[in-house]
């Protein structure tokens, strides 16, 4: 019964994926260095935005979980329809590459914020090249998903078929490296 109520919930976790990105990334960690910054400009950055940084950092693991539980909702509602359980489990598998993707590039971010003022000139560059390049892996993930769900939505009539299209030319749009 306590099951069937948290159920009713779950698509509800796709909101919060969404505004806790939101809080997360442009909000918390905002315009950080670019990627050719000299590492004085990157430890300098790091340091006065520490907290801010550091707290985005959270924000985001949190979004990411939310985008797993609204992930694993999609894949078990369109598993459940005739010819879904392939697709769901590709949707599934996507959203789990994204995360991968996602909280490795934050895990970079948190390295940079943590203890700027002891980074070498070199890890400080490093770092910051990788917190603004390291997108291979979000990218496909994103892709993946979008094209999955979109195809799965398809398939399955799950959910109607403008959210299908939707979703693929999203996925296909927001894995442009």
């Amino acid at each position: 019964m306590r099951l069937d109520r948290l159920a009713r919930w779950a698509p509800l976790s796709g909101v919060l994926f969404v505004v806790l990105v939101l809080a997360g990334g442009p909000v918390l960690e905002g315009s950080t260095p670019g990627a050719s910054a000299h590492s004085d400009a990157v430890i300098a950055f790091y340091s006065v935005h520490r907290s801010r940084e550091r707290a985005g950092v959270f924000v985001l693991a949190f979004s990411f979980v939310a985008f797993l539980v609204f992930a694993a909702m999609l894949r078990s509602r369109m598993r459940r329809a005739p010819g879904g359980e392939g697709p769901a489990a590709l949707v599934l598998a996507a959203a789990t590459v994204l995360v991968a993707g996602q909280t490795i590039g934050e895990g970079v971010v948190y390295a940079l914020a943590e203890a700027p003022g002891r980074l070498s000139a070199g890890a400080a560059q490093t770092l910051n090249l990788l917190a603004n390049d390291l997108v291979v892996t979000s990218a496909v993930g994103f892709l993946a998903f979008g094209l999955a769900t979109g195809f799965a939505i398809l398939r399955t009539g799950v959910l109607a078929g403008w959210l299908g299209w939707s979703a693929a030319v999203i996925g296909d749009r927001k894995s442009v490296v």
